[in-house]
């Protein structure tokens, strides 16, 4: 799964692209700025994932025991 994130990133690239860094307006209502923390979040948590998908279950799972 480690190459299977291209194109996640690419979409987080263009999710990035078309809120300002995940910006809310300044004149967003409350709902908008649920939103984007929401969406904040979600990137955050997808970031985690596959950082620990990558450097810590693959690197692990490779890593021969002795």
């Amino acid at each position: 799964m480690q190459q299977g994130w291209g194109t996640v990133e690419i979409q987080l690239e263009e999710l990035l692209a078309l809120t300002n860094n995940i910006t809310p307006p300044a004149d967003a209502c409350n709902t908008w700025r649920a939103l984007y923390r929401g969406l904040l979040e979600f990137r955050n948590d997808l970031m985690q994932h596959i950082h620990l998908e990558n450097n810590v279950l693959f690197v692990n799972a490779l890593t021969p025991r002795h």
